[in-house]
């Protein structure tokens, strides 16, 4: 990697999305941090900023660092997705958050969270009883899968491409040149027509979450056009977040015993452990904003009319933030502070859905396994996602 002070602008020729860089971050993450608060990626024409001070920074101020003009490097996605929740900025942010977050409120998810702990039991005895399976496959992928998608309320076609439509709509987030970016493209084209077309109020579950925003246009709370769009809101975002963070759990919990030991014997742990997962494997590598003026980060100008890549992952690994960030730890008195579902207005709306399945997964397997024995991971390079395609586990 070519690192230089190029007129007073530390730059870099590193490519973002090299297969080894994406596989192994790390270095890269620790690099950029030491370096400069902001690193100008050259092949990209795009800044990176990777100390958690600054992406929180930037993430709490949405005046300056914008969504509406979209949260990727792909011009085509961002006009294509303009309508999507997640590109937009307040007021229509507010209002369309409002409604959407109803169901996800811890007070909403009362509703279901019986439903979830039951069918995390039921699967996990079932899992243990096998004793050899795979913590992606079998595991991770069960609740998202199989609940999530019945509280949407959507279709079988649906729910049998929503997997591969969720990973490609994350990789179609890179630059327009990149392969994976390319083939994403056509994922994003199948789920806006199969969401254009199919998802209609007939087909709908009576009263899921995809039926409710449609009564909320019908109360003028927003409109339907919004209604519609915001369907990808719900499917996106609340699978691949889950399902990573659940495997990168089994993972990171086989690999420091002790940890699941000290959880086992102090179960009031659990929800700090997740906390301390999340920092340490960000499901989302970062997100792209909009400079919408000039803004200053330790001493660099970033020129409105940029962009820039916000780090989750690094901000989590930031040394001036977190204590041996590399240690996986489940004490960490402030593990809570990570930036793996982001920060401020634009945070994952779905992160209550999420810690509620990881919890309800954890807490079954805290009752009947002892030890996890793992096999090597299989991870895929992806441009937006940190995760597990596989891992052969094995408990005792």
């Amino acid at each position: 990697m070519n690192i230089t002070d190029l007129n007073s602008i530390p730059s870099s020729d590193i490519d973002y999305y090299d297969d080894e860089l994406i596989l192994n971050p790390y270095p890269f993450y620790k690099k950029m941090r030491d370096f400069a608060p902001a690193v100008w990626l050259s092949l990209y024409d795009v800044w990176f900023v990777s100390r958690y001070e600054d992406v929180t920074a930037g993430l709490q101020n949405p005046e300056v660092f914008c969504s509406g003009k979209g949260i990727t490097l792909n011009p085509d996605v961002n006009a294509g997705m303009s309508g999507n929740m997640v590109m937009q900025d307040a007021p229509s942010h507010t209002s369309m958050r409002k409604v959407f977050m109803k169901p996800l409120l811890p007070q909403g998810l009362k509703e279901v969270r019986d439903q979830i702990k039951a069918s995390a039991d039921a699967h996990i005895d079932k899992l243990v009883k096998r004793k050899h399976f795979d913590a992606v496959d079998d595991l991770a992928l069960f609740l998202p899968m199989n609940i999530v998608t019945n509280l949407i309320g959507i279709d079988e076609e649906g729910k049998e491409n929503m997997l591969g439509w969720a990973a490609g709509v994350f990789n179609a987030f890179g630059h327009p040149n990149n392969a994976r970016t390319k083939s994403g493209m056509l994922d994003v084209k199948a789920l806006m027509n199969y969401v254009q077309q199919k998802v209609t109020r007939d087909m709908l579950v009576k009263d899921g979450w995809g039926d409710r925003l449609f009564k909320a246009a019908d109360e003028g709370k927003i409109t339907q056009e919004q209604a519609t769009f915001m369907m990808f809101d719900y499917m996106i975002p609340s699978l691949d977040t889950t399902i990573n963070a659940t495997s990168n759990a089994i993972w990171l919990f086989s690999e420091n015993p002790e940890q699941w030991d000290l959880l086992r014997k102090n179960p009031s742990l659990l929800p700090n452990a997740i906390n301390e997962i999340l920092r340490m494997e960000a499901p989302i590598r970062s997100f792209v904003r909009y400079l919408a003026k000039d803004f200053q980060i330790g001493g660099i100008t970033l020129k409105e009319g940029s962009r820039a890549f916000l780090s989750y992952a690094s901000a989590s690994l930031d040394e001036r933030k977190f204590e041996n960030p590399e240690k996986f730890d489940i004490t960490r008195k402030n593990a809570s502070e990570h930036v793996g579902f982001g920060m401020g207005p634009h945070s994952c709306p779905g992160s209550n859905l999420a810690r509620l399945e990881i919890r309800s997964l954890l807490e079954s397997l805290l009752a009947r396994v002892e030890r996890f024995e793992c096999g090597e991971p299989v991870r895929v390079p992806h441009n937006t996602l940190r995760g597990i395609k596989s891992l052969p586990v094995t408990v005792h």
